[in-house]
């Protein structure tokens, strides 16, 4: 880590010493430890400490002129519609797109999991999963329903029916025999499944709770929460709509769009998907936020309770496929027909800020020469998405670098490259400091640990990354993968999802926090969280403090507060 002592300095001591922990091996690890800390760092490793420092103060200097200009523009005083995004670095491009395509919405940045506290299970199968950060554990299990116990029983049967055929089909494909006779059983009958595979041309989902659903099967299943007593749902909606900020003035459309990637043969793909879903996508997590707030005796509940939903408002839920940078809103022929036309606004912005993403993201993939051609981009898109052997379907969080806790206003119209986590918060609304302390101790952690997998794979990918993608081989069906045939378990990013060939994409710098709130709300935070206090007192990232207007920014110091000076 930048800033402590070489760690190669105590590796030999610790090889030669090994064993347990018991009498005078333990006694000799410590003073080997204790005696490579005190030795002063060689040259070499000065000289990265100040390369590495110089890059991370040239990456503070970028922002702060983009956050700390004159003026920022106005918002719009009664916005057609509200987007809410998950955090994720790859909602920004997206959001700032929207935001230019129509001047009249507004987004916000929310952790992808909306607020529920869940646990998924498919309907028709036992894989239970988290839908929420790994901070957290699930209070609530949810699943699918058509609302007829009838009909999901008979959908079930079928389900379990087709996954278990594939299960023995796909185990014929992986048995060692199958080698020698897989293709000459089956001969060119399966040529077109190879080229299809190959080519990305086959149409799959790729999603796991979408497997053996045929289509109009799956247009009839939506997620449901489990029975719970009416104060029960109102306070849940409650509690969400409060740490999402939503103000007084709610508009007529709110859209909650969730993400996830799509990429085939990829045995890192939850490494692509929502982190604050526990590497599954928002889908399901949006649509049961959706329906919740769109139930009217939660809404009258709400209104006992101060926050008002009004009768016209209506909720969608959406997922942005973070491969193709396509939005896919669900049900929207339940949007009421006065509402049709401010919708149709909404569906066009979309699709344009999806254009725009993609022209933008087209040079970094290697896809340049298409970034003018949108639909021939679009389709490449779509088939590197589903082509099996693709090791770079998405760059996916590569290039993370800041986190921002602060109003919209603050950064809208601003280009943060798509380096930023952006999380809508304003201290004005929160009187007891409780909605910081949250972020503090979940987004922001979650946060840096995804920006620390950047950074350690990227410095070392030897020992923190996983190596040659191609060469990877999935152990047990779930439990990790191998380089090769055989060795360690590899931890971390592999080095495509780094590394395009020619440079490294990503940038190994540590998380600059930035946050929008009085010094002795910031401070409350970190002296009552011993975790937050290590990160911000041990240099393993950077606090800062955005205050005025103009804006100026402020670091936090081991002695306290200081003004950053200007770039």
């Amino acid at each position: 880590m930048v800033g402590g002592r070489p760690p190669a300095r105590a590796a030999k001591p610790l090889a030669r010493l090994g064993g347990g922990p018991g009498g005078g091996r333990w006694h000799g690890w410590r003073a080997a430890w204790q005696a490579a800390r005190r030795q002063s760092p060689g040259t070499a490793w000065q000289a990265l400490q100040l390369w590495q420092r110089a890059d991370e103060l040239a990456w503070q200097e970028q922002l702060q002129r983009r956050l700390c200009r004159a003026e920022a523009p106005a918002p719009a005083q009664a916005p057609l519609a509200k987007l809410f995004f998950c955090i994720d670095v790859r909602s920004e491009p997206l959001r700032r797109a929207l935001e230019a395509a129509c001047a009249d919405l507004e987004t916000g940045g929310f952790a992808g999991f909306f607020g529920l506290p869940i646990a998924y299970t498919p309907l028709g199968t036992a894989a239970t999963r988290p839908q929420l950060p790994g901070l957290l554990a699930p209070q609530l299990q949810v699943g699918d329903s058509t609302g007829d116990a009838r009909q999901d029983h008979l959908l079930a049967q079928r389900r379990q029916a087709r996954l278990a055929r594939n299960g023995r089909w796909r185990l014929f494909e992986r048995v060692p025999a199958s080698t020698f006779t897989l293709v000459e059983s089956i001969g060119l009958s399966y040529a077109g499944a190879l080229l299809g595979r190959t080519w990305g041309l086959l149409k799959d989902s790729g999603e796991a709770h979408r497997a053996a659903w045929r289509g109009a099967e799956w247009q009839r299943l939506k997620p449901v929460l489990p029975a719970l007593t009416l104060p029960q749902k109102a306070e849940l909606a409650a509690r969400i709509l409060r740490a999402m900020g939503l103000g007084a003035t709610v508009p007529p459309l709110l859209v909650l769009l969730g993400h996830g990637s799509q990429s085939a043969n990829n045995p890192q793909a939850a490494g692509l998907n929502c982190g604050a879903c526990c590497g599954q996508n928002g889908e399901v997590n949006a649509r049961l936020l959706a329906d919740l707030l769109n139930d009217a005796e939660v809404r009258r509940a709400l209104r006992e309770q101060g926050l008002d939903l009004p009768d016209h408002c209506h909720v969608l839920a959406g997922l942005h496929n973070t491969s193709t940078d396509e939005v896919q809103v669900f049900a929207p022929e339940t949007v009421p027909p006065a509402l049709q036309p401010a919708w149709q606004r909404v569906r066009q912005a979309l699709d344009e800020a999806g254009a725009r993403v993609r022209r933008e993201r087209a040079g970094r993939l290697g896809l340049a020469p298409l970034a003018e051609r949108p639909q021939k981009l679009l389709a490449t898109l779509r088939r590197r998405a589903r082509d099996w052997a693709q090791t770079r379907p998405e760059w996916g969080l590569a290039g993370n670098a800041a986190f921002i806790a602060a109003p919209r206003a603050r950064t809208r119209g601003v280009d943060l490259q798509g380096r930023a986590f952006l999380h809508d918060y304003d201290w004005r609304q929160d009187g007891e400091g409780q909605l910081l302390e949250l972020i503090m101790t979940a987004p922001m952690v979650v946060a840096h640990w995804i920006n620390l997998q950047y950074f350690t794979s990227t410095t070392d990918n030897l020992r923190f990354g996983s190596g040659n993608k191609v060469l990877h081989n999935v152990v047990g069906g779930h439990i990790g993968v191998f380089e090769g045939n055989g060795g360690d378990l590899r931890i971390g990013l592999s080095r495509q999802s780094l590394h395009d060939g020619q440079r490294w994409v990503h940038r190994p710098l540590r998380l600059c926090v930035v946050i929008e709130a009085p010094r002795n709300m910031i401070d409350k935070v970190i002296d009552k969280h011993e975790v937050v206090r290590h990160l911000v007192d041990q240099g393993w990232l950077y606090l800062l403090r955005l205050d005025g207007s103009p804006a100026r920014l402020e670091q936090r110091v081991a002695s306290g507060w200081k003004a950053l000076e200007q770039a």
